[in-house]
């Protein structure tokens, strides 16, 4: 009989919502422990040791590395990139959102003599266009029309964002998730957090996932503690017993929602 030796090969993510098996896992600069590639940057798995490197405090998250879907800004030194196009309608050059006005990358058609759009909306009124021909003016309905567009198109925008970073139990089927960026209580000092739950599971278990995921202190079992209560970002407070799929109304998948510490008063 041959001797077979089994070699123990690649190391388990140290996230513990993760722990995927990794061949070649990556090293944090802060904490010094291993992650995927998923897990690797000090906000993906909530590093508490970003102190010991200034540098890494407040930079913005790493941008994805080309690919399909995937656009670079053309304003010189910004390595954002952006899900969708954002041409600008004047240079016809893509950009990210926080350079997509005329004044924030330098546009060449305001180089080139033109007014900034901003300021030319300013000089005509609205019913007459920069060539001085009369508009035919707007119905309420097509404004109203247009803003829920805009802001339909916002909201997948950031959900398509959400699900590329956001963390939580792998065991949640593809078909069951919905994704929240949460907002963590203050005294953490930590920047809000893209998840996922089972839209099944009740607002109570959603409160400890994310306490068991971030290592807050939750003592929501205990009768007289301080409880640690979920709300949405027009700050309605969850009652811990509704499952999630009978807010969607009030918390869709892709919004935001905000946990708080707060003694409930009796009624």
């Amino acid at each position: 009989k041959k001797n077979i030796i089994i070699m123990e090969v690649g190391q388990h993510c140290s996230f513990s919502a993760c722990k995927r098996l990794d061949f070649l896992p990556f090293t944090c600069d802060c904490c010094g422990r291993l992650f995927c590639k998923d897990h690797r940057a000090p906000d993906d798995h909530a590093c508490q040791d970003t102190g010991s490197r200034p540098e890494l405090q407040g930079l913005p998250p790493a941008p994805s590395q080309g690919g399909r879907g995937s656009y670079q800004c053309s304003v010189d030194g910004c390595r954002r990139r952006e899900l969708m196009e954002v041409n600008c309608p004047h240079c016809d050059k893509n950009f990210c959102l926080a350079h997509r006005h005329q004044e924030d990358h330098g546009c060449e058609a305001i180089q080139g003599g033109a007014a900034p759009l901003s300021l030319r909306r300013q000089h005509y009124p609205k019913d007459k266009s920069p060539s001085g021909e009369t508009r035919p003016p707007a119905t309420a309905a097509k404004k109203v029309l247009r803003g829920a567009r805009s802001e339909s198109t916002s909201i997948k925008v950031a959900l398509m964002k959400m699900k590329m970073k956001a963390v939580g139990p792998s065991s949640v089927p593809e078909s069951e998730r919905v994704y929240y960026e949460v907002e963590l209580p203050e005294e953490y000092r930590l920047p809000k957090k893209p998840m996922f739950f089972s839209k099944e599971w009740s607002v109570g278990k959603a409160v400890d996932v994310i306490a068991e995921t971030f290592r807050l202190r939750n003592e929501n079992h205990r009768q007289h503690s301080q409880k640690l209560l979920l709300y949405s970002m027009s700050g309605e407070s969850l009652a811990m017993s509704k499952p999630l799929h009978s807010l969607l109304d009030v918390l869709p998948s892709g919004s935001g929602t905000r946990l708080e510490y707060e003694i409930p008063t009796n009624e």
